[in-house]
This record gives C-alpha cells, sequence and structure tokens, in this order.
C-alpha cells in the first residue's frame, strides 16, 4: 500500500503481532489479559500479517481489532517490566495510541473486507480469468461507491475510530499538527480532524485500491476476453 499512513499503520500491526508470537513472556501476558478481559473469545493468538496472502491479511486485522483492548493492555503491562523487550513494547504502545494509527487501521478493515470474496475466488486453482475480471469488476464497482459517497462512508469510519481513543486512551482523535513549511498537498489546509483523516488516508487509500485493480486485471479485460473461446463452456 503506497499510503504513507496505511502503510505505518501495517508495520505497526506486524510488529505487535511478532512481539506477541515470538516471546514467550510477552505471549503469557497476552493470554492472562485475554483470560481476564475477553474470556469467551475464540480466537487467542494473534494471526501474522502476510504481505502477499490477502486472506491471512484481512483475518490479522480483524482478530486485531477484535483484541485491540487487550493488545493495549498487555502492552502497557510489559511497558512497566525490565525485560529486553520492555522498550518494544513502549515503542509499539505508544503508536497504537496515536490518531493516524487508530484510523487507518479501521480503514483497513473496511477496505479489505471489500477485496476478501475476489481474494478468495483467486486461490481457488479452477478459476477462470475472466471471471476474476468479472469478480474485479464488482468490487471496483463497490469501491467506486465508496470513493462517491466519501464524506458519509468515513464519518462512520472515524466514529468508531473515535470509540477506540476515547474509550482506551481517553482523548478525541487529532490530526497533526501542520506547521508553516509543512503545508503541501500532503498536509491540506482542513477544517476539522475527521476532514484531514479523509482527505489525507481515507480516500488516497480508496484511490490506490481502485489503481492497482484496474492496472492488474481491467487493463488486461480485453486480452482475457479474447481467451474465452478457448475456455470449457464458451467454444463452440
Amino acid at each position: 500500500m503506497s499510503v504513507p499512513a496505511i502503510r505505518n499503520c501495517l508495520r505497526v500491526v506486524s510488529q505487535v503481532v511478532n512481539l506477541f508470537r515470538n516471546h514467550s513472556n510477552a505471549n503469557k501476558i497476552f493470554q492472562e489479559t485475554i483470560q481476564e478481559h475477553a474470556p469467551d473469545s475464540k480466537k487467542k493468538r494473534l494471526l501474522r500479517l502476510c504481505d502477499t496472502r490477502f486472506i491471512e491479511r484481512h483475518d490479522s486485522i480483524i482478530v486485531f481489532l477484535e483484541h485491540f483492548e487487550c493488545i493495549v493492555m498487555a502492552l502497557e503491562e510489559i511497558t512497566q517490566r525490565t525485560w529486553t523487550i520492555s522498550s518494544t513494547a513502549s515503542t509499539l504502545h505508544s503508536a497504537s495510541q496515536k490518531s493516524e494509527f487508530l484510523v487507518s487501521i479501521v480503514i483497513c478493515e473496511k477496505s479489505f473486507s471489500l477485496n476478501l470474496p475476489l481474494s478468495i475466488f483467486l486461490q481457488n486453482k479452477s478459476s477462470y480469468l475472466v471471471s476474476a475480471v468479472k469478480y474485479t469488476n464488482e468490487v471496483l464497482s463497490s469501491l467506486r461507491q465508496m470513493r462517491e459517497t466519501a464524506n458519509d462512508t468515513f464519518t462512520e469510519i472515524f466514529q468508531v475510530a473515535s470509540k477506540f481513543s476515547a474509550n482506551l486512551f481517553d482523548y478525541e482523535l487529532q490530526a497533526p499538527r501542520v506547521t508553516s513549511r509543512q503545508k503541501s498537498s500532503a498536509n491540506p489546509q482542513t477544517t476539522s480532524n475527521e476532514e484531514y483523516f479523509r482527505v489525507t488516508t481515507f480516500i488516497p487509500c480508496i484511490d490506490t485500491l481502485i489503481q492497482n485493480l484496474t492496472d492488474r486485471f481491467i487493463k488486461n479485460e480485453d486480452i482475457l476476453s479474447s481467451f474465452q473461446l478457448l475456455l470449457p463452456g464458451y467454444a463452440c
């Protein structure tokens, strides 16, 4: 993902997952936290964030958000210890509180869920390329609709991120301060925190997804369609 905020968010998620999966002390604290605060949860382990496997990446984000409160509490607990990983936990705990991270991870969950049906289809070895284009067009239609209704769609996302911020960290989401030297396309003048994140993160994310899908599938639609006559069910 070329959007800096989304890329940074996924890097933090990956580092948090690796911390709890690779260090027994961290995992023990995490498991104890889940047992105390989410005993009925069926998923007790965070999933690795795979860059190339989109289904696993979607599942990783879902589980991460499901256990986000426990993750934050476990990181805080580890920070207070004198372990070698305590400084790493402190850095990740601070990163997880940032408004940019909270908004970005909810955007990821929303956007990845739209791509999930296509990802599942593409993992089927018997999938036809022509059908893949059809599925892609359906996803693109949903993404374009989301882009057209960006104001309303992002309001819902912002509200979810705001609840995380208020409930876990007791503060409102805030756009970063922009100095006069930083006033550029990446740091636009906006009238609200919600507008800032919509313009700098949400819309670029959706635009990037649309462009990526178009480049990979739709630009080759004519070529793929020409193979229809060679496929079972299409040949005369």
